[in-house]
């Protein structure tokens, strides 16, 4: 009996799930003749009440593709569950989700589907002050010693080519290594001269700012079809201003200048000022007791 108990529960959980409607919670109005390529991403996360007791005013939230980069532009974001959306100034959208109470041992699962706009050619768009990105910034130390005297080899004398320089120099010298969930910085990336793809960013965005090349630093996946996305797909890359627009370095990738269309931003950091959900990769849960995945 109390085995039936629980399959009944647990087919009332999954149907309550599977009934909730898709909410558009935000339209766009990307040019589409500037954005010609059109591409649908979905991702889900898995929230689980791991306790024995209820979780009371649960707050989930998670990042949303940035709103509009020069090679991307939302046209729409749907999830299965309601939400509010944050933006800042650079683009950077996050979904906040509020579910009242979660029974032990409940699972909640939040699908989000977001319609892209993208373009291969950089297209006018804001995403902040550009002398934003010139500073020094959390792993991206410009001011260190090593840093700045290799910066000044790479770019003495080339300024028109001291992006690609650069970009050269980390495929050429900065080993590929295991993935590695704390965030290590550039220094270090020169220091041990290996790293994954976020401190080969880190370190491209340093070097070129000790040149005063803008550099940004983005987080996002990097997908050439619609896609649903997975946990290990989360990528880091680099984007630096060339004076008209933002262009993509990608070290990890080996990709200079190529397919930025393929390059869905998630978030842009690495400016001087703070961001949303500052110092979380890719979401932000207000409870210990719930564990989170995606799926």
């Amino acid at each position: 009996m109390r085995f039936l108990s629980a399959i009944g529960f647990f087919l009332t959980l999954c149907i309550s799930v599977l009934a909730e409607e898709p909410q558009k919670i935000h339209s766009y109005d990307p040019d589409v003749k500037a954005y010609p390529i059109q591409r649908q991403i979905e991702y889900v996360y898995l929230l689980e009440n791991k306790g024995n007791t209820v979780q009371k005013d649960v707050r989930l939230m998670i990042y949303a593709p940035v709103s509009r980069t020069p090679f991307q532009s939302c046209k729409s974001i749907e999830t299965t569950r309601p939400s509010i959306i944050h933006k800042d100034e650079l683009g950077n959208q996050v979904l906040e989700f509020s579910i009242p109470q979660m029974a032990p041992f409940e699972t909640v699962i939040i699908k989000t589907t977001v319609d892209l706009q993208l373009s291969s050619t950089a297209q006018p768009a804001g995403n902040g002050d550009v002398t934003l990105f010139t500073g020094k910034a959390p792993f991206i130390e410009i001011d260190d010693p090593e840093i700045v005297k290799l910066s000044k080899s790479l770019t003495a004398g080339n300024p028109g080519g001291s992006s690609e320089n650069i970009y050269r120099w980390i495929c050429e010298n900065i080993k590929k290594s295991g993935y590695t969930a704390q965030d290590l910085g550039a220094s270090e990336a020169l220091k041990c001269k290996a790293g994954d793809c976020s401190e080969k960013a880190y370190l491209f965005c340093a070097l070129a700012r000790v040149a005063l090349i803008p550099a940004q630093y983005h987080s996002g996946y990097y997908v050439t079809k619609n896609s649903v996305l997975k946990p290990f797909q989360f990528h880091n890359w680099a984007a630096w201003h060339d004076g008209k627009s933002w262009q993509i370095a990608d070290p990890q990738l080996k990709k200079f200048q190529k397919e930025p269309e393929n390059f869905i931003s998630f978030t842009i950091d690495g400016g001087s000022s703070g961001k949303l959900m500052a110092g979380m990769h890719r979401y932000h849960i207000n409870s210990t007791v719930i564990d989170v995945s995606m799926k």
